[in-house]
């Protein structure tokens, strides 16, 4: 497998060649636009709601028409028309149901401990015994936030298992994720982390930055997620297997 230096190279290159991150970075740049003028108007919150979906669709069209290019499954475009054409041509169906059925999982995972260690905490101030109680319930608020993060790491891989096997259940996607998965998800933790960076500098710039940053990281992402792909490919024995650890 590459290492983190090798991918942000290789991440750099691909955004950089026909411009390509001009055209992934200006639906983003609109959109954030846009969601920021939201917040003077009457109807902020359902308009704001309805761009971060957007954003995050577009997002994932993204990584798909990315995922496509690094694996050669698609030449690159030359121009910006043809790569705006591709990027949304990426989507497939089942890559879009995956995508929803790793975030229900991921949600899941989050909001059970969330929501019983928010309802410890709030129990606690009420009745004013903070003590025990409200340790017990801030510890599940992190833990849930910990699970979700750990879990979604371990499906991160299913929107393009599904993309490159299209008549495979989705379940059997997210198993063969997690089953993948294994080993790589403190990697990936720790790659993510890198570039914390990049995500102070949207922050101080008001998104500005994120114009390019966004398509650089969500191609090293996209990179990491085939050299995982390519350096853990399942064995006959797991392919055999019928029973495989979702949860």
């Amino acid at each position: 497998m590459k290492s983190r230096q090798e991918i942000k190279k290789q991440a750099k290159e691909l955004v950089a060649e026909n411009n390509l991150w001009i055209t992934m970075g200006l639906p983003y740049l609109i959109i954030s636009a846009i969601d920021t003028l939201s917040y003077f108007g009457d109807r902020a919150s359902g308009l704001s709601s309805a761009l971060g979906i957007l954003q995050v669709v577009y997002q994932l069209c993204v990584s798909l028409y990315l995922f496509d290019i690094v694996t050669g499954h698609k030449a690159k475009s030359k121009t910006m028309q043809e790569q705006f054409s591709n990027i949304f041509k990426g989507l497939t169906a089942q890559s879009f149901k995956a995508s929803l059925l790793v975030t229900l999982l991921t949600c899941l995972w989050f909001f059970l401990p969330y929501a019983i260690g928010l309802g410890l905490i709030i129990s606690s101030v009420i009745t004013g015994e903070v003590g025990l109680l409200f340790v017990l319930g801030f510890g599940l608020v992190v833990a849930g936030i910990t699970i979700a993060i750990v879990k979604g790491y371990s499906y991160s891989l299913a929107i393009y298992l599904a993309k490159e096997h299209e008549d495979r259940k989705l379940f059997e996607l997210v198993k063969d994720s997690v089953n993948r998965m294994k080993g790589y998800k403190s990697k990936l933790f720790v790659f993510n982390l890198s570039f914390i960076g990049w995500g102070i500098g949207i922050a101080l710039t008001g998104g500005l930055l994120g114009f390019y940053a966004l398509p650089y990281m969500l191609a090293a992402n996209t990179i990491f997620a085939t050299e995982v792909m390519n350096a853990n490919q399942p064995t006959d024995k797991d392919k055999s297997e019928k029973e495989l650890e979702v949860f």
